[in-house]
């Protein structure tokens, strides 16, 4: 699928998500926040633990990345990001986050959050970026929810 189409999905899902009644009560909102938060918060708590099945328990098994300076990602390609960053002992990576907004209807949802990442090395930290991004979220059979669709830029990339 090209960047395009990515793109022209998202903007469908969020244009359909936004339309939607349900996502403008105050009370789905506030319980739509209160869910996503335990959803990244658990995200967070198993890669800051480099806790692989904890990770990618967060990504659909259809999950595209689209992020810049690189192709389209796969499930796959994100599983094996990952073990590579898990392998690196040379570098910890940390992550925190901020969810901004929230859009909300039936099984699809969309978060506008900023990932905060503190890359340590020899003890010291290496690196901080900030990460702004878009995740589609979608139900599974189970009820839980994953990422089916992930936008991101970081402040250091500039077009």
């Amino acid at each position: 699928m090209t960047a395009q189409s990515n793109l022209f999905r998202l903007f469908l899902t969020l244009t359909l998500a936004s339309l939607s009644p349900l996502s403008a009560h105050a009370d789905t909102t506030a319980l739509d926040r209160k869910s996503f938060d335990k959803l990244y918060s658990d995200w967070t708590m198993a890669f800051n633990k480099k806790d692989m099945v904890g990770t990618m328990r967060i990504f659909a098994p259809t999950c595209v990345a689209s992020l810049p300076d690189a192709t389209h990602k796969t499930y796959a390609q994100i599983d094996r990001g990952f073990k590579k960053l898990f392998a690196d002992k040379e570098k910890s990576y940390r992550y925190t986050y901020d969810v901004h907004d929230i859009y909300h209807s039936g099984d699809l949802a969309a978060v506008r959050i900023t990932w905060h990442l503190t890359v340590t090395e020899k003890g010291k930290i290496a690196d901080t970026t900030n990460e702004h991004g878009l995740d589609v979220l979608q139900r599974d059979k189970q009820g839980a929810w994953q990422i089916v669709n992930w936008v991101a830029f970081s402040e250091k990339y500039h077009p």
